[in-house]
């Protein structure tokens, strides 16, 4: 009977693993094809399964807010979401136990990219709230421990930086914007001239 309880056990955590598998990828998969109704629906089951999820958490929490329609309804609670799952990222990121198939460089670069994109997610929620100031700390942290920080976050950490009358660093953050090839690239450089003429 106790054998027989503990296969029925093992096999519900194996289905669970898989499940949680199959949900992460699949998130993954909308993601890419900016799906975000399913995208939503996918990550949630995934974290349902698995709350400790670094990847999936720091992944919503992030797109939440870049995807955010101020309009919507929900906006509020969404970046409340964002908030808490990025914040319990940075907790599971700093408790993680390394993998075997890891190097311990792959497993630092690893956690390293995780906390910046997390940090990355929180600063555009906050600064989705106009919140500047605590926008400007979380925007901080991910560019500088980016290896390829995201012309975005130096656009918004440049707005939040305006904002708070700190014209000099509001150019430099969008100087350093301007230097990377892409969409943003013109914007910031009439940025960085705008906010260089703020700090005369």
């Amino acid at each position: 009977m106790r054998e027989s309880n503990w296969a029925r056990l093992s096999c519900r955590s194996i289905r669970s693993h898989y499940a949680e598998s199959v949900y992460a990828g699949l998130t993954q998969a909308y993601y890419m094809k900016q799906d975000w109704k399913d995208f939503y629906a996918s990550s949630d089951k995934a974290v349902a399964l698995n709350p400790d999820d670094a990847s999936i958490l720091v992944m919503v929490g992030w797109v939440i807010p870049h995807a955010l329609n101020p309009s919507d309804p929900d906006a509020s609670s969404n970046l409340d979401k964002a908030e808490r799952y990025e914040k319990h990222a940075i907790v599971v990121i700093g408790t993680m136990p390394k993998p075997a198939s890891m190097t311990d460089d792959q497993f630092a670069q690893t956690k390293t990219s995780l906390l910046s994109q997390a940090h990355s997610g929180l600063g555009l929620v906050y600064f989705r709230r106009q919140d500047s100031n605590d926008s400007v700390k979380e925007l901080q942290q991910a560019t500088q421990s980016s290896a390829a920080p995201d012309p975005t976050d130096f656009f918004v950490l440049g707005l939040g930086l305006q904002n708070l009358s700190r014209y000099s660093e509001a150019a430099d953050a969008f100087n350093r914007c301007g230097q990377i090839p892409g969409a943003l690239q013109d914007r910031c450089k009439q940025s960085a001239d705008a906010a260089k003429k703020q700090a005369r």
